[in-house]
């Protein structure tokens, strides 16, 4: 992301040193993107609705942009059970463990790969010792869907969520991290022009949908179109193996740059 904020602010520097016409650009910097941009996503989303649009610097996939996102949901199964000495007394509790082995044999049947959407359980935690009946359980789950319809299919699964154990207490928490950054019309009109800016600059330009957000995402939902991907090109993304092309880094700021200058002529 950093070598994306550097191709940003030479792409303006560029276009100003060669007294070039670039539309008026407001640029914002966040340092929390990664946690969810809570601090920041409201003046994000003000910003994009007075906005023509957004360009988004960060890296390539690939050197491709990115012109569909998914949206992501972070929500939390916790059970409440009835604790008792599994030994003793096996009827006596209510196994919150047990529960939650239920709930996420439900959530699981509600992926679907083929309309983009994932569904992981990645954390579980519940009880305390291997003879008490566990009175607590917690799931922690990952959803990307790439559509709002899927968004709201899913949405609407986990606010239906009901004990099979009645004696158990079942309740989901969390929200949705990132809407969906869907390829629009406006978004597949913006990429268009990025590509014939490549082409003028010899290059060819592809694009791609991802599985990861940004904070583009907040930008499309609010109808404004979005650039993506315009940042650095290179690999190994949150890798240690992580680098960054410098030659990659002149090409991508001598387009941005272009696609500038061209949206100051419509």
């Amino acid at each position: 992301m950093k070598a994306g904020l550097v191709q940003a602010v030479w792409a303006l520097r560029a276009l100003d040193a060669l007294d070039l016409p670039r539309p008026p650009c407001t640029v914002m910097l966040n340092g929390d993107e990664e946690t969810g941009s809570l601090a920041s996503r409201d003046a994000i989303v003000e910003e994009a609705r007075d906005s023509r649009l957004a360009m988004v610097f960060e890296a390539a996939a690939d050197g491709a942009i990115k012109t569909a996102r998914k949206g992501v949901g972070l929500f939390t199964v916790t059970v409440t059970g009835v604790e008792a000495h599994a030994g003793l007394d096996p009827t006596a509790g209510s196994s919150a463990v047990d529960e939650l082995a239920h709930q996420i044999l439900r959530l699981t049947d509600l992926r679907a790969p083929d309309a983009g959407t994932s569904l992981n359980v990645g954390v579980v935690q519940g009880g305390t010792r291997s003879n008490v009946t566990a009175g607590h359980a917690v799931g922690r789950i990952d959803i990307r869907v790439a559509t709002a319809a899927e968004q709201k299919r899913l949405g609407d699964a986990l606010a239906a969520l009901r004990p099979v154990d009645p004696r158990t207490l079942v309740e989901v928490t969390g929200g949705w991290n990132r809407p969906v950054f869907e390829r629009t019309e406006g978004v597949a009109a913006l990429a268009d022009l990025a590509r014939r800016c490549a082409a003028l600059l010899g290059h060819d330009l592809p694009e791609a949908s991802v599985g990861g957000a940004s904070d583009g995402n907040f930008v499309v939902a609010q109808g404004t179109p979005v650039l993506d991907g315009i940042g650095a090109v290179g690999s190994g993304a949150h890798a240690r193996s992580e680098n960054t092309s410098v030659q990659g880094m002149v090409t991508r700021a001598a387009l941005a740059a272009t696609v500038l200058a061209a949206l100051a002529r419509e």
